[in-house]
């Protein structure tokens, strides 16, 4: 297990046991706007000309939104995972970035006003592929056209304070981003959640 996962891990379990008993917790109370951020150890999956990587890296949640009810949330939310690669040649390693990320518009429903939640977000795709300029050429780095992103997440949430939550979720996100080379990725994992509500 490298150093990451464990420290990734270890935030993960102090979280959980932060969170008080769900008697213990203060209400659920959304009715303005809201605000989020979430960082999480997502695994993403990139299809490179046919083949297929899958490396896990972190991940970064910003979200922003008006509760239309309160078991009902609409909001932007932008999502963000970048990995650092070596591409080994005869010549020694080449040092790339590959970065996926998606800006999409959601819906955040809480069934019966409580802490488990379901979120559909549909939005724009992005993704670059960043090689050093130093060791390889420019024509590595590329980015292909924008594209569709479509987002899914499953969580809950404890409310720690009247206008604080903390929670957890499982997301994927579907980057249809696509050129001759790079074919579609994906974005998917646990991420901690903060969460704001006025």
């Amino acid at each position: 297990m490298t150093a990451r996962k464990s420290v990734h891990g270890l935030l993960l379990v102090l979280a959980l046991a932060a969170m008080p008993m769900p008697g213990r917790a203060e209400p659920h109370v959304r009715n303005g706007i809201y605000a989020g951020a979430g960082y999480g150890a997502d695994w993403g999956k990139v299809e490179l000309a046919g083949q297929q990587q899958t490396e896990s890296s972190g991940t970064l949640n910003l979200r922003l939104g008006w509760a239309l009810r309160q078991n009902l949330l609409l909001g932007a939310e932008y999502m963000r995972w970048a990995k650092d690669y070596e591409y080994k040649t005869l010549d020694g390693s080449i040092p790339w970035r590959v970065t996926l990320s998606g800006m999409v518009a959601a819906v955040t429903y809480f069934p019966g006003n409580q802490g488990f939640m379901l979120r559909l977000g549909l939005g724009v795709a992005d993704a670059s592929v960043d090689a050093d300029a130093t060791s390889f050429s420019e024509a590595a780095s590329y980015s292909p056209d924008p594209g569709l992103a479509v987002l899914l997440a499953v969580g809950y949430e404890v409310r720690l304070t009247t206008r604080f939550a903390l929670g957890a979720d499982f997301d994927v996100l579907y980057l249809a981003v696509s050129d001759d080379t790079f074919d579609r990725a994906y974005v998917y994992g646990i991420n901690l959640q903060l969460n704001w509500y006025w």
